[in-house]
Parts: structure tokens; sequence; C-alpha cells
């Protein structure tokens, strides 16, 4: 075979390389779940509702989660802190919570073995439900109470957004700055001096 030949399938098996790679490359990086709808009311007693619709894109998918940098905690706590009410999840599944501290809670019937895998599995300060079965493809919706467009640098699709604010550090209404500003009624912009 001459020099020329050997030129042009070398070409051509890259080409088709080249193509292939992107085809794949598609296909491997969608995302497993996708947040197609979401919705946040913040009544007057300061309790937040968030509702979440997700997307299923595989089949046996067994976590929807989510989870906050603040501490999720039960009970009394003079701190401020983010409080599990409920979870509204299908039939079949397992409702829980991981506390900051590490402990799991399960706000449904399960088997020891289910605690210890989601108790391997979930982060601190996170609520979800699980599926041992896996979920079946379809939608769930996500949404969020503060949005940092100029900031935000995941894949996940935003369905609601109550309020989108410049990538200014702010606090209050349990965010806080080195520890000050946690307890304000209110989320204000912190300004250096």
């Amino acid at each position: 075979m001459n020099e020329r030949n050997q030129i042009i399938i070398l070409v051509l098996l890259t080409t088709g390389l080249v193509l292939a790679a992107n085809f794949v490359s598609i296909d491997v990086f969608e995302p497993d779940a996708v947040v197609t709808d979401y919705s946040a009311v913040f009544y007057s007693d300061n309790t937040l509702e968030e509702t979440f619709t997700y997307r299923i894109n595989v089949e046996g998918k067994r976590f929807l989660f989510r989870y906050w940098e603040d501490r999720l905690v039960t009970g009394f706590n003079p701190k401020p802190h983010i409080e599990l009410i409920d979870i509204e999840a299908p039939s079949g599944t397992v409702r829980y919570m991981r506390e900051n501290l590490g402990t799991v809670t399960l706000l449904d019937d399960s088997t020891p073995n289910i605690r210890n895998y989601i108790h391997s599995q979930a982060y601190r300060n996170e609520v979800g439900a699980y599926n041992p079965d896996g979920y079946e493809p379809g939608e769930i919706r996500v949404a969020t109470l503060l949005h940092k467009p100029d900031a935000y640098l995941k894949d996940i699709h935003l369905d609601y957004v109550v309020l989108e604010i410049p990538n200014d550090f702010v606090v209050g209404y349990g965010l806080d700055y080195e520890g000050f500003g946690r307890n304000l009624a209110d989320i204000y912009k912190v300004v250096e001096p």
C-alpha cells in the first residue's frame, strides 16, 4: 500500500472516530434527572415550601433528593436551621432525611439494609425519596429561592426561580457572613468597607 492510500485511510479513520466520539458524548453526558418545574412559597411564619418536578431520563435511578449547606435538624434547635416538615413522594419509595450530624431518619417503614444504604449514599443535610426498584422515566421539578445566574455552574435546569440576584454576598434568613447576619429577618447585600 502506497503512502497516499495510507494517509487517506488515516484521515477517514480519524474522521470516523471524531464523529463517533461526538455522537457518544451527547448520550453519555445527558443527565439522569433534570428539574423541569419548581415552585416556592414563602409564608409569613417563615415556612418555605418548595415543590420540585423532575424528568427522569434513565430507568433505574434510585435517589431523588435536595440538600442544603445549612444545618438540617429535627426538634428544637436555638440556632438557625432547616427543619423538615414533610416530603411527598410516589408510593413504593422510602422518604428519608440525613441530619447535619449524620443521623438518618426514615419517614416510612423499611429494612436495616435500606437504612444503611441510604446512610452510605446520602449527603449530610439532605432529604429525599429512595426507590429500591428505581424510578421510571418521567418528570419531577426543581426550584430555588435565590439564583445567581453569573455564579451558577451546575447543569441542572431550574424551573422556578423566586428571585435572581447579582453575584454579591448576601446575609439574612439563615444566610451568614463569617457567622454574622444569619438571624436577620430579611436578606441584605454585604458591603465591604
